[in-house]
């Protein structure tokens, strides 16, 4: 079912699955214990197994409809917690409905071939009982002792509590943490009115030092990729796809923690950095840190964003640093000679399309 709804496993399935143990050993155990009871009333396996599985087949399903119906609407939940609780509720559903199928077919056919009407028990099912019996024992001999020393116990219990805590606040925490996934992209953002050849020499520097890393396999770069950018012709983006993890000793993460300060100190004529693929289907343009600025007009923001990123450049720790606000595009004042170009026939449409196709 996993790979039928393309997850992997991972925490979140684990999650389920280990939360679903106890439900899905309940419905077999249901329906086991009833049939049991039928034979132990005098009832033949095959009889018992029908009366049995009739009693308490409707129990089962509602049993079951109703644990699907708890975790399916986790599954219509949006953004990054939505991507987060959807593997865990699909896992926790289809483990939920195969025990209801299997309670209901496998566990009565089961029941009818292999339970046994006589009263004689066998040397297994003695062997086991005296194990269960010494475990009870053992459990009530230690229930009393922990009765006994409550105090110690009561101490013990708030040491543990102690315990915990300071784990839980000393532990890193993040809501998607990064991963390896054996890829990782590098961007070369040139200044605005950037020729397409511009961006190409620079991009294919940035190739170079890639290809310098020994855990890179394969190198895929883009100049323009035609994105939702002001101006894409100086825009480009190269894929680097590492090596299998176990021919490789670096991580992904330590690769472009490397390669970070070689293209950002390293290349004055553009913007170059590189990022790890962000998680939870995030888009690999987004930031991990953004800021927004508020003003009345172009120019007071333009001021306050050159303070801003003029003051956060100065951060070791930050790079990559870009603005969506463009108003530095170089522009052309053109003036035509309308009278000249009357005279020579050629219209502004002409000269319009003309001008279009030389700078465009």
């Amino acid at each position: 079912f996993l790979y039928a709804m393309g997850f992997s496993v991972n925490v979140l399935t684990l999650l389920g699955i280990v939360l679903a143990v106890g439900l899905v050993v309940d419905d077999a155990i249901v329906m086991l214990e009833n049939i049991h009871r039928q034979v132990e009333g005098g009832e033949s396996p095959y009889n018992a197994a029908l009366i049995g599985s009739k009693e308490i087949g409707f129990a089962v399903m509602a049993m079951t409809i109703t644990l699907v119906a708890v975790f399916a609407p986790l599954v219509f939940m949006s953004g990054r917690v939505g991507q987060l609780f959807i593997e865990f509720a699909l896992t926790v559903a289809a483990a939920v409905l195969v025990s209801g199928f299997v309670a209901l077919t496998l566990t009565p056919m089961m029941c009818s071939k292999l339970l046994n009407e006589s009263d004689n028990r066998g040397k297994f099912y003695l062997t086991t009982e005296r194990f269960f019996h010494s475990m009870n024992s053992g459990y009530r001999y230690l229930l009393r002792g922990a009765l006994r020393a409550s105090t110690l116990i009561v101490i013990l219990f708030f040491g543990i509590f102690a315990g915990m805590t300071w784990l839980f606040l000393e532990l890193k925490s993040e809501l998607s943490p990064v991963e390896d996934r054996g890829v990782f992209m590098a961007f070369a953002v040139a200044p605005e009115g950037s020729t397409m050849q511009y961006t190409d020499r620079y991009m294919r520097i940035i190739g170079q030092m890639i290809n310098e890393i020994p855990e890179v396999d394969t190198l895929f770069e883009v100049v323009a990729p035609g994105l939702d950018r002001p101006n894409p012709v100086n825009f480009a983006i190269g894929f680097a796809v590492l090596k299998h993890w176990d021919q490789r000793n670096k991580k992904q993460m330590e690769i472009t923690k490397e390669l970070t300060p070689k293209l950002f100190g390293g290349l004055p004529g553009v913007i170059s950095f590189s990022v790890n693929p962000p998680s939870l289907g995030a888009s690999f343009l987004s930031k991990q840190l953004e800021y927004v600025v508020y003003g009345t007009s172009y120019a007071e923001l333009q001021g306050h964003v050159n303070k801003m990123m003029g003051e956060m450049s100065k951060y070791p720790g930050v790079n990559g640093l870009d603005t969506d606000l463009k108003l530095n595009k170089p522009q052309l004042k053109v003036n035509v000679d309308r009278d000249k170009a009357a005279a020579l026939g050629v219209s502004m449409d002409n000269i319009g399309s003309t001008l279009e196709i030389l700078l465009g």
